[in-house]
């Protein structure tokens, strides 16, 4: 029988490549929530000055 090494093969590097694609997606998915988060956190501060003004 023919050995294949799952290093070599296309599959596997595919597959290696698509989970550290998504890896990538997730992290800047994260990333982008918590500068959203930190927008809206200074736009209520920002109209309660701008309120009590």
């Amino acid at each position: 029988m023919l050995k294949q090494s799952h290093k070599s093969s296309p599959t596997h590097s595919l597959t290696v490549l698509y989970i550290a694609g998504l890896s990538v997606i997730a992290g800047l998915f994260i990333f982008e929530q918590f500068l959203v988060e930190k927008s809206l956190e200074y736009q209520f501060t920002s109209s309660r000055v701008i309120n009590i003004a």
